[in-house]
C-alpha cells in the first residue's frame, strides 16, 4: 500500500485507487506513505461514526486503551466475544448445543447487537444477513490533509458519512 500510494501521488495516474488495503486502515499509514495516501478509498469495518448505538463508545475506549484506532480484527473479535457471552448468559449454559441454540435466535427481528452492525442469520440457515444495518463495510477516503472520512454511498445512510468524496485534482482536469 505504501509504494502504491507513493507512486500514485508521484505520477498522478488517471484512475482511482479504491478497495481493500489493510495497511491503509492504520492510523500510521499517512506518515508511512510519506503523506502520499491522499485520495485512496478503502473498505473499512469501522470509523468513528454512529454505525450502531455502541460504535463511538467502543471506538473511543479502544483508542484510549491502545493509542490507535481499531482494525477489523479487533472489531470482529470484540463482537464475537460479546455475542458468545450473551448466548452463554441467555442460555444459562456452557453446553455447546445450548449456546448454538441461543445464537440461532439471532434474526433480523432479534439481532445480536454489535459495534460493527447487527448479527443475524437468514431463516433456517447459518448464513449471515448482509447489508445495512447488519454486516456492511464503510467506504473511507484519505483526504489531502491526512485525515480519513467516511464518504457517502448507497450502501448505508448518509448520516454515517462524515466527509465528502474528493476527486484527485489531476483527475478533475483530465476528466472534465
Amino acid at each position: 500500500g505504501v509504494l502504491m500510494m507513493q507512486q500514485y501521488a508521484q505520477y498522478e495516474y488517471e484512475y482511482l485507487i479504491f478497495g481493500i488495503d489493510v495497511q491503509s486502515q492504520l492510523d500510521s499509514f499517512w506518515d508511512l506513505s510519506g503523506e502520499s495516501a491522499a485520495y485512496e478509498i478503502i473498505m473499512q469495518t469501522l470509523e468513528r461514526v454512529p454505525k450502531t448505538p455502541t460504535t463511538i463508545a467502543f471506538w473511543d475506549a479502544f483508542v484510549e486503551e491502545t493509542g490507535h484506532s481499531p482494525l477489523y480484527i479487533a472489531v470482529g473479535a470484540y463482537d464475537a466475544v460479546n455475542g458468545l457471552v450473551a448466548a452463554i448468559l441467555a442460555g444459562d449454559s456452557l453446553d455447546t448445543d445450548d449456546i448454538i441454540a441461543e445464537m440461532e435466535k439471532w434474526t433480523t427481528s432479534n439481532p445480536s447487537p454489535g459495534v460493527s452492525g447487527g448479527g443475524a442469520w437468514w431463516p433456517d440457515s447459518h448464513d449471515l444477513v448482509e447489508g445495512y444495518p447488519w454486516g456492511f463495510t464503510m467506504w473511507v477516503q484519505w483526504q489531502a490533509d491526512g485525515t480519513k472520512v467516511v464518504i457517502p454511498t448507497a450502501i448505508y445512510p448518509a448520516s454515517l458519512s462524515n466527509g465528502d468524496y474528493v476527486l484527485p485534482p489531476w483527475l478533475e482536469t483530465a476528466w472534465s
